[in-house]
């Protein structure tokens, strides 16, 4: 094993964390890091539980009455370079140390939220550091819908305090999360054989970006804009549709879409170039400083004979695609700058129908199940269902909460100026506690990261040391209160 980060401190956290990334854990491979952190307890004679999806729990008394959960997740988001032979699935990674930083040679560094793990594992075999009684719970496959936390089984766990280590930010302490949930629209397509043109409209060069993160930019959505694109086009122009497609990713900004059209004749095309040239630079002018390389192509023609969308389902197809919301729907009134409630529609496909896959997001539980109340209802008005799945509660923003005031007293203290204290308009897993266990007062924490789940991640040492001195000193806090 790797000795690579031996001389760095604080010395027991960096110790874990190598140890950490010798041990493949990507999502749905954890069972070994699970394993490894059982080993962990048995060695230090605590007690500790192993569910079925392999969370952890573990437990470790301290001094007082208080019980405070220490939570991350094991699972990281496992990506290399092209030209790297690692295999992720069974091999640890290489890590660099490079000045102030830490990162892995061509793969992904797993500090989110390999780090956490690391904190936890150094507090839970230390018999030096003063805390409260502790429960460290270490959840799996975070990073693919919170599906360890989404099923643990809370019952057993005693904690009024939780701080989860799950930020990426040593200036901010994160007090409230958005709430999600996927919401796919169906929509039922006739088709008829068709003969005329074809070609393929296509919409490109969108900066994308995460939904949750990036979506107060109000950059461009493709699929979105393909829906504007054709509802302007067959303002002026009949075409019937053979496809609408785009996005991977449904908590994704789209970047790419396009739609197979085909029209009665030449003639028709070169009216809906002509239109096209004016509806695409409309487009394009209105996004050009937040997407410079926004590009629309219509592609060369071809006669066709074969299957299309029936004028009737194109129309609805256009007119749902169109109508249904997308992007900022409500900024929050409390915290400024920050989105409450969003939609991005993130993927664009036909097959026996047309679906649209978006997510939505609010801090506030009622004001998701609102939005999706209204697509619901655009959608009924088209003839199409709604499905929702992967429903994510909020974790809402508290500004009378005890345990950020004495977080940021400590911080205040510590390092001489405020910690900015906010939300985040994407998910954290303290969502899911706080609505599991009535009462539990949160805040989430963590140390400077950056380019998390990209080949590019990196941990910044110094900051992983402020954070170990701040979380010792809130665990001391919290001990004598």
């Amino acid at each position: 094993m790797s000795n690579i980060l031996a001389n760095l401190e604080p010395a027991r956290v960096f110790h874990y964390f190598e140890e950490i990334c010798n041990i493949p854990h990507g999502s749905k491979n954890t069972k070994q890091i699970s394993d490894y952190i059982v080993e962990f307890a048995k060695k230090n004679s605590l007690q500790y539980r192993q569910d079925e999806m392999d969370n952890v729990i573990i437990w470790k008394p301290g001094v007082g009455s208080r019980t405070v959960m220490l939570q991350g997740h094991m699972d990281m988001v496992a990506v290399k370079d092209e030209n790297v032979p690692k295999n992720l699935e069974t091999d640890g990674l290489d890590l660099i140390v490079n000045e102030d930083t830490i990162t892995a040679d061509g793969t992904s560094l797993g500090a989110d939220d390999g780090i956490a793990v690391a904190y936890a594992l150094a507090i839970l075999e230390s018999d030096d550091i003063i805390h409260p009684n502790i429960e460290a719970v270490f959840t799996v496959d975070e990073e693919i819908g919170m599906n360890g936390a989404a099923a643990l089984d809370c019952s057993d766990l005693k904690s009024t305090y939780l701080l989860n280590l799950d930020l990426d930010d040593d200036r901010m302490v994160y007090a409230g999360c958005a709430g999600g949930a996927t919401v796919t629209t169906r929509l039922p397509i006739e088709r008829e054989m068709v003969s005329g043109i074809f070609s393929r409209i296509s919409i490109s060069g969108a900066i994308g970006g995460h939904s949750g993160t990036e979506i107060i930019h109000e950059s461009a959505n493709s699929a979105s804009l393909l829906g504007r694109l054709l509802y302007e086009l067959r303002e002026k122009v009949v075409f019937q549709l053979t496809d609408v497609c785009g996005g991977e990713k449904d908590n994704s900004i789209c970047l790419r879409a396009s739609a197979g059209i085909v029209l009665e004749s030449y003639e028709s095309l070169e009216k809906l170039k002509e239109e096209l040239v004016s509806v695409s630079g409309a487009i394009c002018s209105a996004y050009k400083t937040t997407d410079p390389n926004l590009s629309i192509k219509i592609g060369e023609e071809s006669d066709y004979s074969g299957e299309a969308f029936t004028r009737e389902s194109t129309e609805k197809a256009v007119s749902l695609l169109f109508s249904t919301p997308n992007g900022v729907v409500k900024m929050d009134p409390d915290l400024k700058g920050l989105v409450q409630t969003s939609l991005n529609l993130g993927i664009l496909r036909t097959d026996e129908d047309v679906q649209i896959l978006s997510f939505a997001r609010s801090s506030v539980d009622s004001e998701k199940f609102a939005l999706i109340k209204r697509i619901q209802c655009n959608a009924k008005l088209h003839g199409a269902s709604v499905e929702v799945t992967g429903i994510q509660p909020a974790w809402e923003y508290n500004p009378n909460s005890p345990l950020c005031k004495i977080v940021a007293d400590i911080y205040r203290e510590e390092f001489g100026h405020d910690a900015t204290i906010g939300t985040i308009h994407a998910g954290v897993e303290c969502g899911i506690f706080t609505d599991k266990i009535k009462g539990l007062d949160a805040i989430s924490l963590g140390p400077n990261m950056a380019d998390i789940h990209t080949t590019k991640e990196t941990l910044e040492i110094k900051s992983t040391g402020k954070t170990w001195k701040f979380l010792l000193k809130i665990l001391e806090k919290l001990a004598s209160c």
